[in-house]
């Protein structure tokens, strides 16, 4: 039997956070379980604070670092503890035997936990305080459930909201649902849905897996279309960002009025200016619509199209009067922007471009500054050229 392969069962795969990111996790849970200390020593019996605590530092060890999991989503914590609270002080009051008390708390939490949809593993260890906890825990009753459990669930949800939102990580999760169907709310389905595996092909698949997969579906078809775009590239190897971006770019700053950036789209007959510090560093982007959102222009009903005309023609008037003197881009830019790399090959953009219908893409270079800008119209002129001809596009690429 070879030993190393067996002993490979027993070793999951490496954590994808950078050395970095183990850092700042580190140091948010230690905060995070020394503010529960704090709680739980004054809300709870001395003999008792072992075991709350042991189930609430389970919890920031998920919440902060598998905070993209299904299991670290604010409803599976909240809700698996709050549920395992209750179902432990009903057992623990309404059972006599401890060990029968213990194990039905767990079971019919665990039962609650995936009938609601809110699997949070730390939830079990949370129904046996009542259980375990001692007389003083009894003597609580229910009001365990809101003094200190409540309590706790409220301070690690909200340091977990600002520490993972201050080091830039999506949380909470947006869920799949909110993102389903075509973004303009027409019945098309949406271009990387028209060809091959779409989400449904994937939810039916997760299905016919029957069994709990710690990743949401959403991640996972993301994975499949990242990897997709890889097989294609190494199959038949596609131009990169670098060859196909334009490098004459008019940018513009954060601090850089609005009428002038106005006046550079109108002036260059651009849609879109990437906006730059002093470094040259990408800090977002400004285009057209995001000079119409601050005016309030709004879809107004087909019923009374002259009204419509108006506002919007009132608006844009007052933009030209107000706004040129008096706002900045950094006021109006979308930040947080999808960039490429100039060593990057153009099929792996077509999933995120697919997802999100981007338009213009910044390209930047190994120091993060930018030296190009790829549009819709780049992606499509490219990808018809590499069809009519791939291997001339090849060959030229591995030149």
């Amino acid at each position: 039997m070879n030993i190393k392969k067996f002993f490979g069962y027993f070793v999951p795969e490496p954590s994808n956070l950078s050395g970095v990111e183990q850092v700042r996790t580190v140091l948010a849970a230690f905060v995070a379980v020394w503010l529960l200390m704090l709680i739980s020593w004054y809300s709870l019996d001395k003999a008792a604070v072992p075991l709350m605590l042991a189930s609430m530092g389970a919890s920031a060890v998920i919440l902060f670092a598998a905070f993209n999991s299904p299991l670290a989503q604010p409803w599976s914590f909240v809700g698996s503890h709050l549920l395992a609270a209750a179902i432990g002080v009903s057992c623990a009051r309404w059972v006599d035997a401890l060990w029968l008390a213990a194990s039905l708390s767990v079971a019919l939490t665990l039962l609650a936990m995936l009938r609601l949809h809110c699997l949070h593993p730390p939830g079990g260890a949370t129904a046996l305080v009542p259980v375990l906890g001692g007389d003083s825990v009894h003597a609580l009753g229910y009001q365990l459930v809101l003094t200190p459990v409540a309590l706790n669930i409220v301070v690690l949800l909200l340091l977990a909201w600002i520490v993972n939102r201050s080091l830039g990580r999506k949380y909470p999760y947006r869920a799949k649902r909110a993102q389903t169907g075509n973004p303009h709310s027409l019945k098309d389905p949406k271009a990387s849905e028209r060809l091959g595996v779409t989400e449904a092909d994937v939810a039916a698949a997760l299905r016919d897996v029957d069994a709990y997969l710690d990743v949401s579906e959403e991640d996972l078809n993301q994975v499949y279309r990242m990897a997709e775009a890889k097989a294609r590239e190494r199959h038949r190897m596609s131009p990169y960002c670098g060859d196909l971006m334009s490098r004459d770019l008019i940018v513009v700053r954060p601090e850089t009025h609005q009428e002038t950036a106005w006046q550079l789209l109108e002036k260059h007959k651009i849609k879109a200016l990437p906006v730059v510090d002093e470094h040259h560093r990408v800090k977002g982007i400004v285009t057209l619509i995001d000079f119409l959102k601050p005016l309030g222009v709004r879809p107004q009903p087909v019923a009374a199209p002259s009204r419509r005309r108006s506002g919007v023609l009132k608006n844009l008037k007052r933009f030209s009067g107000t706004c040129a003197t008096d706002h900045v881009v950094a006021e109006i830019m979308t930040a947080n922007v999808f960039t490429a790399r100039t060593d990057q090959h153009l099929l792996e953009l077509m999933p995120q471009v697919c997802v999100t219908e981007l338009h213009h893409i910044p390209v930047v270079d190994d120091q993060q500054k930018l030296v190009g800008i790829i549009t819709s119209s780049d992606l499509l002129a490219a990808l018809y050229l590499y069809n009519v001809n791939p291997k001339e596009t090849q060959s030229g690429s591995d030149s």
